[in-house]
């Protein structure tokens, strides 16, 4: 399943992309892995239908795709807690809950963010700033680890989170 975003509350191994992210605001609004996947299935038309994931994941996607539907297959009790489904009972929801979503998928709509986005991102060092300030276009901002661009579209605004990921790999030194 899904991971909810970093700091979106308790969760099993909240994250988003990397633990050098901490935080992405597209257009003022927090999106993890699940609003960022569903956002660039958006851009190219497709409703995300099925998530499962713990509660925390599943509401996440609620609150961004309230069509969509979720199975929460364990209760987060924090970053390596849960209280799970038994397997059988998990799989038997997950299936109910697929059929359920291909006969409803024409009823939910993709989410779509227009653009041009103002993106913030929220790294976990100044290391990771100043290398995300080397790429033309991005620039230092608020506080000494968050980092401002402006995408075109939700799908510029991907790749340069996921260049992001990549340049969290490179250590000073």
């Amino acid at each position: 399943g899904y991971h909810a975003r970093a700091g979106g509350g308790p969760a099993v191994l909240a994250h988003t992309m990397s633990d050098s992210i901490l935080d992405v605001r597209v257009a003022g609004r927090s999106l993890g892995e699940i609003g960022l996947n569903a956002a660039m299935a958006g851009h190219l038309g497709v409703p995300v239908v099925l998530l499962s994931g713990d509660d925390t994941a599943c509401a996440e996607l609620t609150d961004l795709v309230p069509s969509a539907l979720t199975v929460a297959v364990k209760q987060a009790l924090g970053q390596t807690a849960a209280i799970a489904l038994h397997p059988e009972e998990a799989r038997d929801r997950l299936r109910r809950t697929a059929a359920e979503a291909i006969t409803r998928r024409a009823q939910v709509s993709p989410l779509t963010i227009a653009g041009p986005l103002d993106v913030e991102v929220d790294l976990s060092g100044p290391y990771m700033v100043d290398l995300a300030t080397l790429v033309p276009g991005v620039s230092r901002a608020g506080s000494g680890r968050t980092i401002a661009f402006t995408a075109t579209d939700i799908a510029e605004a991907y790749r340069l989170v996921l260049l992001l990921v990549q340049l969290s790999g490179i250590k000073p030194g």
